[in-house]
Order: C-alpha cells, then structure tokens, then sequence
C-alpha cells in the first residue's frame, strides 16, 4: 500500500521538478527554488502542467504522475481485494 508519506513525497517532487525546470535561469539560485517547491501546491494531474516546461522536466513531471497515479491504483485495488479501507 501507498503511505501518505509516499504521496507527499512524491508531491513534493513534482512540484520540486516545475520550480526549477521551469526557471528562466538554469543557474537560479537552488535554494530559492527548493523553497518555492515547498511552498507550491502539488501538482497531480498532468493536464495542470504548465505549458512553457523545458521538454526534459516535462517528460519528468509526466513520467512522476503516471508513477503517483499508478501506485494509487494499485492500493486501490489491494485494499479492494483484502476488504480494507480505501487508501488517500
């Protein structure tokens, strides 16, 4: 099953990846950004996703919600098959 530390790691991630992939200066200041990043709302759905991403943080930030998603799925459906609550 998905911990919710899991989820909001994994949150935290993606809203780490827009902040500093989609930065106009690559050589930004990192710690600004890792603030940003955990000041931002997460992101889940990759329809949210802005569209100006640089191509390589975009394929990332996709690439981490398929994975959310699919982990999210795959609790859903082991919390199904033994009767349990349904995960976050």
């Amino acid at each position: 099953m998905m911990s919710s530390n899991m989820v909001k790691s994994l949150s935290l991630g993606i809203a780490f990846l827009f902040v500093v992939g989609c930065g106009p200066n690559p050589d930004g200041d990192v710690a600004a950004g890792e603030e940003a990043a955990r000041k931002s709302p997460p992101v889940s759905k990759i329809e949210d996703l802005p569209a100006d991403m640089p191509p390589q943080a975009r394929a990332q930030a996709e690439a981490a919600i398929k994975q959310q998603e699919a982990q999210r799925k795959f609790a859903e459906e082991q919390a199904a098959k033994s009767g349990g609550p349904k995960p976050n």
